[in-house]
């Protein structure tokens, strides 16, 4: 085995084992070089303002100590999680020291800047950026286990799930935030976050313009239910979604002998939503609505549902159930499956907890954190209604329907 090879397969073995996804620019590994990693892809380059002098040592420093990291890695790659990232830490620390002296303080500064706002919400998981946040203790569980659920997506999901994965996380964690920790985070981003989403919109605007224009939905054989699809016509029915008046979102569907994966497809793409399937239905859609047009919401409620999972396997997992307000319920679908936290006050949590779990059906699921007196709900938006009608009636019992009603005596005096 040649010494570089060496040096790659202990680089990978370690990788590997962490969960690492090395910078697809230059190769560089946060494993071992920190915020360097980011330091040295392209556009960060460019965001930096790096002269060609300073991007060439910091590559030539993040490789040297790529291979310097060859024998470490060896060492600590049985070791328990925790052990490594200890091991590794001094490590980490002394390739960005080395790499820091090549910045002025303001490239510092952006870096720093950078590296949170590539990271987005997915951030939390560094106890760094935590800590600025001053996340609740209470709260990491959750952002942990949201955190490996991640992970886990990107070492085993599918090729949708993979390109999903990252903003239904993100959304999972930004949920976890109070309005004053994610104005803390835009802060901690400062400008490289304005940058960090142009340059996202732009990858994005690129990759829609290299795909394939949308196909058209049709029978091979006209007016025979049950007949095959043309192989050309694998895409959705090109109804492009319109702007209302207040900037939502509108639908219109137009399918003929659709497949059930392209009707979702062109949905989740529509909406502007992400989306993921681990089983599709069987058989075609066939639906028209001539000229009228539909929120996302209410298109959902026509297909019933978004995320496809055979629920005889057992619940869909949390992960894949978006997180919600108690307020925003009356605007979803009522056969919408989302996670729900109420803020509980005068209900004892452990009452709460019992009558909720009265209300829940076979795909819902009740959590109870007892410390921060809040009840954690899975469950379609019309039970997750009850739910909270049920809450409400309890914390404010000022606030009841109660009618004065006059009844007229017939046979007794007064």
């Amino acid at each position: 085995m040649s010494h570089a090879f060496r040096h790659l397969a202990a680089a990978l073995l370690l990788g590997a084992s962490l969960g690492i996804v090395r910078s697809p620019a230059w190769g560089a590994d946060a494993t071992f070089v920190g915020v360097l990693a980011t330091a040295v892809e392209p556009d960060a380059v460019k965001a930096l303002e790096l002269s060609d002098e300073v991007r060439d040592k910091l590559i030539k420093l993040v490789d040297e100590r790529e291979v310097e990291a060859t024998n470490l890695a060896l060492e600590i790659k049985d070791l328990p999680a925790a052990e490594r990232t200890a091991r590794l830490q001094p490590f980490v620390a002394e390739s960005e020291r080395l790499g820091m002296e090549l910045l002025t303080d303001v490239q510092k500064t952006k870096l720093g800047q950078l590296r949170i706002a590539k990271l987005g919400m997915l951030g939390l998981g560094d106890p760094q950026i935590a800590g600025q946040l001053a996340i609740d203790p209470e709260k990491q569980p959750a952002i942990d286990k949201i955190l490996a659920s991640y992970k886990e997506v990107l070492a085993t999901g599918s090729d949708v799930q993979k390109s999903t994965a990252k903003k239904i996380y993100e959304g999972q964690l930004a949920a976890l935030l109070t309005p004053e920790q994610k104005a803390k985070w835009e802060e901690l981003a400062g400008p490289m976050l304005a940058v960090v989403t142009a340059q996202n919109a732009a990858a994005a605007a690129a990759s829609a313009s290299r795909a394939s224009p949308p196909g058209v939905i049709t029978p091979s054989s006209p007016g025979r239910a049950g007949s095959s699809l043309r192989p050309e016509t694998v895409a959705q029915m090109g109804v492009p979604a319109e702007k209302g008046p207040n900037g939502e979102i509108l639908l219109q569907f137009n399918f003929n002998y659709a497949p059930w994966q392209n009707v979702l497809e062109w949905f989740a793409t529509q909406a502007e939503l992400s989306f993921t399937a681990d089983e599709w239905p069987q058989g075609t859609f066939n639906y028209t609505t001539d000229k009228r047009k539909y929120t996302p919401e209410q298109a959902l409620d026509l297909i019933k549902m978004l995320m496809l999972f055979n629920i005889a396997n057992g619940p869909v997992p949390t992960p894949w159930v978006p997180i919600k307000k108690p307020e925003e319920l009356d605007n979803l679908g009522e056969f919408e499956l989302v996670s729900c936290i109420f803020q509980l006050s005068r209900m004892a949590p452990e009452d709460a907890e019992i009558e909720a779990r009265k209300l829940v059906g076979p795909l819902g699921s009740v959590v109870l954190l007892s410390k921060a007196k809040q009840l954690y709900v899975v469950e379609t938006v019309n039970k997750l209604l009850a739910i909270r009608n049920m809450i409400e009636a309890v914390e404010n019992p000022e606030v009841k329907d109660e009618r004065l009603e006059i009844i007229k005596l017939q046979v007794l005096l007064p």
